[in-house]
């Protein structure tokens, strides 16, 4: 079945520290359920117009965290704003990470780590609010669920783990990134996740999963079962929600 405009998908992030295991996960669930899977868009941070910003980031944060988290939270609504056209015949839709996790988690360690400043932390923040603007007005003529996050999925990994993934695979970008900006985020996450302080009420009403991601997915099959059975229990709440609601 095509959806329309007027048949959105609900919508479910996928969220974690970086490292965590998200891509994984993603492509796993992605073969065995009936769900529209949307990735991060890394390319569109990794050659804006021939430069790396992302790269640029974790050189020199003071410089670049404010401009990376701008254009972050840009093309993640851009990103969301277009996916109607793609979801046909799915039953959920899954997105990597949210503009909630980089508003109150990583734009938030930026700000409190002073890799941007007090004014910086203003622009985003207007910034952040006209975006959330722009896709409630782009929602117009949608079912309730429109772009708007149904629940969210927390992929949990204790940061030193985080780091041994990020360190074994190698991506050039992420070589200046430190166990110590890994803690910062995963406060963050657990903040919202397990402690429900540090986000809007309305975020933190929502529906959510944690799962804890320390292990190796791709190789553990009791793992495999466990989570798919899990996940599918959790997108069929969900769907069951955004229909009452709608």
């Amino acid at each position: 079945m095509k959806h329309t405009k007027s048949q959105a998908l609900p919508t479910i992030f996928v969220e974690g520290n970086v490292g965590v295991g998200k891509s994984t996960f993603l492509n796993f669930i992605k073969q065995h359920m009936n769900v529209h899977v949307m990735y991060e868009p890394n390319h569109l941070w990794q050659d804006v117009e021939g430069h790396n910003l992302l790269e640029q980031f974790f050189l020199d944060a003071p410089r670049w965290a404010y401009t990376l988290q701008s254009y972050i939270l840009l093309t993640r609504v851009d990103q969301l704003l277009h996916a109607d056209e793609q979801d046909g015949g799915h039953a959920v839709r899954v997105v990597e990470r949210s503009i909630y996790s980089g508003r109150y988690c990583f734009a938030q360690v930026a700000k409190e780590i002073g890799t941007m400043d007090g004014l910086e932390w203003c622009l985003y923040k207007k910034s952040w609010d006209r975006e959330v603007v722009r896709m409630q007005q782009q929602s117009q003529g949608l079912q309730p669920q429109g772009l708007q996050p149904q629940g969210f999925i927390y992929l949990r990994t204790p940061a030193e783990i985080c780091y041994k993934r990020i360190m074994g695979r190698g991506r050039f970008e992420e070589k200046p990134i430190s166990l110590d900006y890994l803690k910062a985020l995963e406060k963050k996450y657990d903040d919202w996740f397990l402690h429900k302080q540090g986000v809007d009420e309305h975020v933190l009403s929502l529906p959510q999963l944690i799962l804890d991601n320390s292990q190796d997915l791709l190789t553990n099959k009791d793992m495999q079962e466990h989570y798919l059975k899990l996940v599918q229990e959790f997108t069929t709440k969900v769907q069951t929600m955004s229909v009452e609601n709608s």
